[in-house]
């Protein structure tokens, strides 16, 4: 990472950590507004921090993001987290067994 990607990334997570143990739940539109930031640089931050052991969950009830201490949330996040990298992982899969025929698909209807 090179050094100024760093101290931005360091200077947004201290902000967002911040902003995050005042509000019970920061949305996309308040750390913009807030901070400046698209929803992937948030999301970028997010992933930061829950890297470093931050327990930030998320939720489409809640519509944002939050710092959650209630052990039973966390693992909701948690067990949502890899339900979704294991629906990523199936996807990549298919995609990848699929390849061979596509590209044969392809190079026919090219007509090579």
């Amino acid at each position: 990472m090179l050094i100024n990607e760093e101290k931005w990334l360091q200077g947004n997570e201290e902000a967002l950590l911040l902003i995050l143990k005042k509000n019970p739940v920061v949305t996309y539109e308040m750390t913009k507004e807030m901070l400046g930031l698209s929803p992937s640089q948030t999301r970028k931050i997010v992933h930061s921090l829950r890297m470093q052991g931050e327990p930030i969950c998320s939720s489409n009830n809640w519509k944002g993001y939050k710092l959650e201490r209630d052990k039973e949330e966390i693992r909701r996040t948690i067990s949502h987290m890899r339900a979704r990298a294991m629906s990523e992982l199936q996807v990549a899969r298919a995609m990848e067994q699929n390849l061979d025929d596509v590209f044969l698909n392809q190079i026919e209807g090219v007509g090579l």
